[in-house]
């Protein structure tokens, strides 16, 4: 037979044995055996509680037949099943106590599994230090015990731990050699070395990791064996690129969950599958993932990705054209996030909402949500944050014919950006305004651009200076406009997108001053039609 399905054929054999010889019946060490064996069976299937159960009636079988160094490995899997998956309490001591007898009574190859076994957990548990010098010792048993099989998992695991510890060049060789031992051998590890060395390459480039993942998947067998393959080609297609061919992977792994049960992660996976459509430019089906990733994911109680899947689904409402309902997942998402930490994604969600809303030319509705993410900005010390929304809140205002509020915006943002960069001034008592220049009704003097300029917003100071320009000159004060929009078109370069807006402004803040010659030739400078309306 063909060693890749070695471990096929160890299933069939096992099945077949089970229909033609019921436990009843049967010696009681043939039973513990079948039950051991069973025991992994459920782990490669998930079944962690099924697994638990096969292992303590394992090691309680071998007990009664006799074959106390059997029930120390049964009870070593055991303590290695519940450390792996959150019952250290439980589990730790009876890693331990199996690991201290199997050193002193145990086969060289028994000692390798127990010493294999330490290693695993302390690798999960953080401390791949110390689990590489356990995986060492087993090495060396493992080895004694000339056992292929077993010196190729501890290759593998050992392997893991050179990675984790960046040693990069011994992690290669590690997975390099591991590959190539289970590649002659076959068997259930396959998938995982062609996992690992895909690791190992990633650095390399895409296109050699593409190929070992390919044969990870290739080399998996069918149910949820094949899930951890393709959730990993399925994100390095998406990491490089190519969303629209990790869709299979995820469909696929969202189907073996939920044949398999596998509630958390099938809910998991359509989050997945949600991002992949999206980036793939499907948004409809996007949307129907995420719809449904969203309802699991809020089932099981999962609320930070719920929320991350929340987001994405609003992503895919916007380009389908479903504003509101973009909006009301945005709002959910804000109101969520209602702790300290979460100050930074609640101005984030509010900033988003405003810009939709902006897009659709709600501008009041727009401005109060750049309000809002202004105050969470504010919140939580982002002050660059809190000016570029200040300023965006002037703009909603502005377009929403609420001139006053406009002003009144920028101040607040003028206020912003004076904080970033100087101390509070004083009033000057002569006039009973601040000494800095700015004036009660909201216009301003030079040191604003200034200060916005000196944390290098660039881009920032001249749009706001540009609004402000406008605003001064719809409010028919064209006097304070016209200085405030030649400094803006002085300083804009040639293929700026506003500048035609400042020509455009300042000849009018001219014409509206008498001086007709001065905005004709700005208007011919820039080529503007006298009647054209900006």
């Amino acid at each position: 037979y063909d060693r890749a399905d070695a471990g096929a054929l160890a299933r069939e054999v096992r099945r077949v044995f089970d229909e033609r010889y019921p436990a009843v019946g049967l010696p009681p060490l043939l039973v513990a055996r079948r039950t051991d064996a069973r025991g992994a069976e459920l782990v490669d299937a998930r079944d962690y509680r099924g697994a638990e159960q096969a292992w303590r009636d394992a090691a309680r079988g071998y007990r009664e037949a006799g074959d106390e160094p059997a029930a120390q490995v049964a009870l070593g899997r055991l303590g290695a099943l519940l450390c792996l998956t959150g019952r250290h309490e439980e589990g730790g001591p009876l890693l331990a106590a199996s690991s201290q007898f199997l050193a002193a009574h145990g086969s060289p190859a028994r000692r390798a599994g127990a010493r294999l076994r330490t290693g695993m957990v302390l690798a999960a548990s953080g401390d791949p230090a110390a689990a590489l010098a356990a995986l060492d010792e087993a090495a060396a048993d493992a080895a004694e015990a000339a056992e292929p099989h077993l010196e190729a998992d501890v290759l593998l695991r050992r392997a893991h731990c050179l990675a984790e510890l960046e040693r990069t060049e011994e992690f290669r060789a590690a997975a390099r050699e591991a590959l190539d031992r289970y590649r002659r051998l076959g068997g259930d590890r396959l998938p995982t070395a062609w996992l690992l060395y895909a690791r190992a390459v990633h650095a390399d480039g895409p296109d050699e990791a593409l190929a070992a993942l390919d044969a990870a998947v290739d080399a998996a067998p069918p149910g949820p064996a094949s899930l951890e393959p393709r959730l990993a080609r399925g994100r390095a297609l998406c990491a490089a690129g190519r969303p629209a061919d990790a869709v299979a992977d995820f469909v696929e792994v969202v189907a073996v969950c939920t044949e398999s049960d596998l509630a958390e992660g099938a809910a998991f996976a359509r989050m997945e599958l949600a991002s992949a459509y999206h980036e793939a430019g499907r948004p409809l089906e996007a949307a129907e993932a995420g719809e449904e990733a969203v309802g699991a994911l809020a089932a099981l109680g999962a609320q930070e990705a719920a929320d991350r899947c929340r987001y994405l689904l609003s992503a895919s409402y916007r380009e389908l054209g479903e504003h509101d309902a973009a909006l009301a997942l945005l709002d959910q998402v804000a109101a969520n996030l209602d702790g300290f930490d979460n100050l930074p994604g609640r101005g984030q969600m509010h900033e988003e909402a405003g810009e939709l809303l902006y897009g659709l030319d709600r501008d009041a509705l727009a401005a109060a949500r750049f309000h809002a993410a202004a105050e969470a900005y504010r919140a939580a010390g982002l002050p660059l944050a809190e000016l570029r929304v200040l300023r965006r809140r002037a703009l909603a205002l502005r377009w929403a014919g609420d001139l006053d509020a406009a002003l009144a915006a920028l101040a607040d943002a003028d206020a912003a950006a004076v904080r970033l960069t100087v101390p509070p001034v004083p009033a000057d008592p002569a006039e009973g305004a601040p000494a800095d220049g700015t004036r009660a009704d909201g216009t301003r003097a030079a040191r604003r651009p200034a200060a916005l300029r000196s944390i290098e917003a660039f881009g920032e100071a001249f749009l706001a200076e540009l609004l402000l320009g406008e605003v001064l000159l719809r409010l028919d004060r064209p006097r304070e406009a016209e200085p405030v929009l030649r400094s803006v078109l002085a300083g804009l370069p040639r293929d700026a997108d506003p500048l035609p807006q400042a020509a455009w402004l300042l000849a009018e803040a001219l014409a509206r001053l008498g001086r007709e010659e001065e905005s004709a030739a700005l208007r011919a400078e820039y080529g503007l039609d006298a009647d054209e309306a900006i």
